[in-house]
């Protein structure tokens, strides 16, 4: 019970009765890349973060610019809806095979194919909100390059 996800569970429900603050994104990278086996490390991967043999600076930095990307990009009534927070953005993480599987079983084409043809310069915030096609991303596909100098500077 001393670490791994059953304690990681406890404490995010610790939370949920508010009983304790939510962890910062930094808590949370830190306790991914401290545990590397489980799903949130391993879907950072598939997300194409080049963490697996870097030290775990690399991979609490990538949790940390996945959840920045999402504070950033998401819309007000998208994080409404999401309850956003660092604890639904780890449990997202380790759906991401989920979503994947999802589009493989229908005649849809593939998550990962349909996330490199989508332009980053075509997102616009909230035009997702309306759109029945399910074709419009939440949020662009890419990170600003500034915003992963800034949080791997700050680990130093």
């Amino acid at each position: 019970f001393s670490s791994g996800l059953t304690s990681f569970q406890f404490c995010n429900n610790l939370v949920a009765l508010g009983i304790c603050n939510p962890p910062t994104a930094e808590e949370i990278g830190a306790w991914i890349a401290g545990n590397r086996r489980l799903g949130a490390f391993q879907r950072l991967k598939i997300l194409g973060f080049d963490i697996d043999a870097r030290g775990p600076k690399f991979g609490q930095t990538a949790f940390q610019s996945f959840h920045v990307h999402m504070e950033q990009h998401l819309h007000p009534s998208d994080k409404l809806d999401l309850a956003f927070s660092t604890i639904f953005f780890e449990h997202l993480l380790c759906k991401i095979s989920c979503f994947i599987g999802m589009f493989q079983k229908s005649d849809r084409t593939s998550f990962l194919s349909l996330t490199k043809n989508v332009s980053c310069s075509d997102w616009r915030s909230g035009e997702n909100i309306a759109d029945e096609s399910g074709q419009l991303f939440p949020i662009p596909f890419g990170q600003n390059r500034e915003v992963l100098d800034q949080l791997g500077a700050a680990k130093d």
